[in-house]
Parts: C-alpha cells; structure tokens; sequence
C-alpha cells in the first residue's frame, strides 16, 4: 500500500477513474507542480512532515492531500479505491521514495519492498491500493490514520432462503440459525436447529433412495484430499484464509461500491486459480480447514455478488452502497435471491412477506398450524 502522509509524502494519488487528488499547501490552496509538494511555502523556513510525530505549526506545517477529500469521494467526485501512482512523479522523487525511503526504512525493507519487487512490482509503471475504503472514518487529523472496522457478515444480513419447515430450494437441505436469512442469536439458532433436525430426519425416512454417481464421487475425492499430497508447495491453510479475509475486508467491508467489489470478484477469482490450487496440508485437521478456506472462497463470491445486486443502503441490513446512497428506498423493500444456475449467477426478488404468500397461509397462525406441528414422534 502507499501512503501519501508518511513514508511515501509527495507521492500521486489518484482515485479508481484516475482522476488525481490534489494537493494543499498550509492554507489550503491547491499546488500547482509536483515540486511544491516537497518545499517550504513562501516565507516558510523549514517543514516537519507527519511521521516524525511532531505536531507541525502554522510556520512548518507540511504540504498534505486535500482537506476536504472525504466530502469530494462521498459527492462522488472521486471514486474509491484510491491508489499511489509513483509513474506521475519525477524519476528524482520516484527513486527517493520507493528506492531510498521503502528500501531503507527498518519496518518497510521486507515486507514491503523486497516482497513487491520479487512479484514484479514496477513504481515506473504500476500502482499500488491506499488503504481508505470509506470517508466518514477519515474527517479529522489524519486522514490516513488506519482501515475502519470490517462488517461484511452481520446479523440481520443475507443467507439461505427457506421456507416454513426450513427447507432450501434443494430436496433435502435444510438450514438453520445464521445460515438462515434474518437468523439471529443462540436462542434463535437453538430452536430454528431443533425445528430444521426434525423436519430434516422426517425428510431422511421417506425420501427415496438416489443413485450414487461414482464419477462425481472419484472427483470431489481428487478435490478434498489434494491438498495432502502437495507437501511443501505453496503456502497453508492459514496463510490462504489471511488472504481471503484480507480480501473481504478490503473490497467488501462495511462501506461498498461497484467498483471495489468487481475488483475484490477478481482477486477470489485469481486466488482460487493460484495460491488455493496449491495449498498443502500436513493432517487430517489442516486438510479440514484447507478445504474449508475452499469453501469460503465461493462464500466471499456469493457475499460479493449479493452485495453488487443490492443497488441501494439499508440501515436495516446494515449496508451501506456509497455509489447508492438512498436508503431504504420504496422499490427496494423486497428479498434479492442470488444463484448460481449453470455456472453463471443469476439474481432474482421475492417480496418482504413471501411467507404469508401462496402456496402459503395468509397468517402465521395458519402456518404455524399447518407446518409446525407439535407431533415430534421418531423425529425427535
């Protein structure tokens, strides 16, 4: 990442259009060269920049990014993300900042310098994310101070569609608690289990028996237990599950846009087809949370596109678009479904009360009696 207020002070910074940030001397007047970010105003004898954790004064206070660049990026008049584009710099200040700055500076040599020149990284010619997801987190001093909080799973959010006895729209599957669309806390999660057990063990006794197809079995076999036969390649579970949450959080937080999200779609899709395809586990236990980092990918794409399809905030789902701003708009009182139908994704809605809606009872009263019977018998 770059950081225009640091160790990376002078550098480009431009928002997802590449429309560039301007930046403000001491008083607030936009600077016209890239030189004057880096000298003293007229009649100012030095400058103390901000990682020296000097409060600059009026007399040395050192040049910054516009003031007010969280109202302009919630006006929209700049897009997030926003990236540090050394390109725009002259070569002078380009080699001071990468080469002498991030290759010197103790905390930066390794992790950052030596790993982003390994994987090709080019200050002539590429770009690097800043971390500012979200305005409103940044109207103080320092406008780069840290990330806000992820929340890209919260109650009161998405899941599984389900009907009166907790049943999905595939024969068989049942979900329960949080898995469930409007799931809630331990108590909810303990009866809805109970409730969804029940009906799922009535399923199980009456279903009829499915023939087994060996090729699908021999493939997912392959899938699962790969992961155990690349020892020594690649990285492990936990370095892959770092990686997908790192991609969630940044491009799917609490604050959302359409073009943050197709690029956190993208990195799943390249993580999926690079690191997760190499992922090694040494036990039974590391194999388990291998394939279940596997799983999470295609969870974090179904947040994603969930997230794309919802055009408008809703303080109710905590979800907030800043690209749609208006919240809880009348047209967008209804359920989005979101499924994948021969690999690609398609988006459907459902009114807010599909539940009271034929081929349901009017009332819950009526459903109650009709699908919650209290009859527990061998299903208990």
């Amino acid at each position: 990442m770059g950081n225009a207020h640091n160790t990376w002070h002078g550098c480009s910074i431009v928002d997802a259009n590449g429309i560039e940030v301007p930046w403000v001397d001491r008083d607030g007047n936009e600077l016209n060269t890239v030189a004057e970010r880096f000298q003293p105003s007229p009649g100012q004898p030095f400058m103390v920049g901000h990682g020296l954790r000097i409060p600059p004064t009026y007399e040395n206070h050192v040049k910054m990014l516009a003031p007010d660049l969280p109202d302009r990026i919630s006006s929209g008049e700049f897009a997030l993300p926003l990236y540090a584009d050394l390109s725009r710099l002259p070569e002078s200040e380009r080699r001071a900042i990468f080469g002498l700055m991030v290759g010197n500076e103790g905390k930066t040599r390794i992790p950052v310098y030596d790993t982003l020149t390994r994987a090709g990284f080019d200050p002539d010619r590429d770009m690097l994310q800043v971390p500012v997801m979200h305005p409103s987190a940044y109207r103080h001093a320092n406008f780069w101070a840290g990330m806000p909080v992820p929340l890209w799973r919260q109650w009161g959010t998405g899941g599984l569609m389900v009907d009166w006895e907790l049943k999905t729209n595939l024969d068989g599957l049942y979900a329960a608690g949080g898995a469930v669309y409007g799931g809630g806390a331990h108590s909810s999660a303990a009866a809805s289990g109970r409730y969804a057990g029940r009906k799922a063990a009535s399923c199980a006794r009456t279903a009829p028996d499915s023939a087994i197809d060996p090729d699908q079995v021999e493939r997912e076999k392959a899938r699962v237990y790969t992961p155990l036969a690349q020892q020594g390649r690649s990285i492990g579970w936990k370095e892959l599950n770092a990686g997908i949450c790192r991609i969630m959080q940044d491009y799917c937080g609490q604050y959302k846009s359409k073009e943050t999200l197709q690029v956190g779609l993208r990195l799943l899709k390249e993580l999926a087809e690079s690191d997760a395809t190499t992922v090694h586990a040494a036990n039974p236990h590391e194999l388990a949370r291998a394939v279940e980092c596997l799983s999470l990918i295609t969870v974090g794409e179904a947040v994603i596109h969930a997230s794309l399809a919802r055009e408008a905030s809703s303080k109710l789902l905590n979800f907030v678009r800043l690209d749609h701003p208006a919240v809880d708009p009348p047209q967008w009182q209804k359920l989005l479904l979101v499924e994948r139908v021969d690999g690609n994704v398609v988006v459907d809605e459902s009114p807010l009360d599909y539940h009271l809606r034929p081929p349901y009872a009017p009332t819950y009263e009526e459903n109650y009696q009709r699908y919650c019977d209290l009859d527990t018998g061998e299903a208990e």
